[in-house]
């Protein structure tokens, strides 16, 4: 039998000549051989294009019970197979979150906070089991004794299918001259909002324009933020969840959407008046294009409320609050491709706190993180 060492090197070999099937084909055979995080790219891969047989992969691995397998099994159920939080994947989910494992214990969370006793046992148990993740996201300790207490999967999936049918029946608003400027209160939870910034500030450096000329980043007065990018490689649940709730706001694709950035501003740091599509002269440059092409809709989140730092659409005389949860949307291009006057917009300065905001830019064909995540 090939050691699994020789198998991830014949597969990095191949990444680096550029033969992606066949590397993903050494990865396949390295976590049938007991390497999970092999195993958990090949499933990746194969997921994109067939979720049951990336499904039925790790269900014949030896290590199929480990923790990490069975909460990456249900992390495929829920956004490639089924679209939707499955009695299944509940059920899992729980049983991984009653032995401590702590990923599961934060999707909990997110989904259950309109249930408060429930809420608060479900942070118990993060407590008693992971301490500093529940300081980081939740403060200070009040309860270590969760053990004691079981999870009841029956209470928790009635509440998870309730808090999703508010999510997929949430009713948004038109705003203003516009029809397509959009917004939708509530849409994500005020554990989601934490947990966002507790989970990716450390990412935060100074925010980027594109230079007009050649779509290059460069630093600007234009725009004084910090931004932290989330790349494919360090999205999560929450976060996949919240690309999903953006898509259906902007009825966009998933898979055509940037990676979300999370968005800093204080010390009177501001976006002026812009647009946010590229304009012809950008859209010459390859990159742009391979890229994904046009920025066709832009969603952002506000992760907490402020009674400053409003996105204002000056050509609208259209100004939205920061509130925290909820998502703005509007489109970029009009029906011919062309940049829609209406969509100059600017983020205004924040003097007395921070503001907290994610962005997702939408293209008009896929990305390269559609095509990873």
């Amino acid at each position: 039998m090939v050691n699994v060492e020789h198998l991830l090197n014949q597969a990095d070999a191949c990444f680096q000549s550029g033969r992606t099937d066949e590397a993903y084909s050494f990865l396949k055979d390295a976590g049938q051989q007991g390497h999970i995080y092999a195993a958990l790219d090949f499933a990746y891969f194969t997921a994109k294009d067939n979720s049951n047989s990336a499904i039925s992969y790790l269900d014949s691995l030896s290590n199929s019970d480990n923790s990490t397998v069975v909460y990456h099994k249900c992390l495929i159920q829920r956004f490639y197979r089924d679209r939707a939080m499955s009695l299944a994947t509940i059920q899992q989910l729980v049983m991984l979150a009653q032995n401590g494992h702590p990923e599961s214990l934060i999707v909990l969370l997110s989904w259950c906070v309109d249930d408060a006793p429930l809420f608060s046992l479900i942070q118990s148990h993060l407590a008693f089991y992971s301490p500093n993740i529940h300081k980081q996201l939740c403060g200070p300790l009040t309860d270590t004794v969760a053990k004691e207490h079981a999870l009841d999967i029956e209470h928790i999936t009635k509440v998870i299918q309730r808090r999703e049918k508010i999510v997929l029946q949430g009713t948004s608003q038109n705003i203003g001259e516009d029809k397509d400027i959009k917004i939708l209160e509530d849409a994500l939870s005020p554990f989601e909002c934490n947990y966002m910034i507790a989970r990716y500030h450390g990412l935060l450096e100074p925010s980027l324009v594109l230079n007009p000329i050649d779509g290059r980043p460069m630093q600007d007065t234009v725009r004084t933020s910090e931004v932290g990018v989330i790349s494919s490689n360090v999205v999560d649940w929450v976060c996949r969840d919240i690309d999903l709730k953006m898509a259906m706001l902007s009825g966009s694709k998933v898979n055509h959407g940037e990676p979300l950035n999370l968005l800093c501003y204080q010390n009177g740091q501001q976006y002026k008046p812009h647009f946010d599509a590229f304009s012809e002269e950008q859209l010459k440059q390859n990159s742009l294009q391979e890229e994904g092409g046009q920025r066709t809709h832009t969603v952002i989140a506000y992760l907490n409320t402020l009674h400053e730092g409003s996105t204002s659409f000056p050509k609208l005389k259209l100004e939205v609050m920061p509130a925290q949860g909820k998502l703005l949307s509007f489109t970029n291009v009009d029906e011919n491709n062309k940049i829609k006057q209406t969509s100059y917009h600017c983020g205004n300065p924040v003097v007395s706190g921070k503001k907290w905001i994610l962005t997702k830019w939408v293209r008009s064909n896929q990305t390269e993180y559609g095509r990873l995540v």
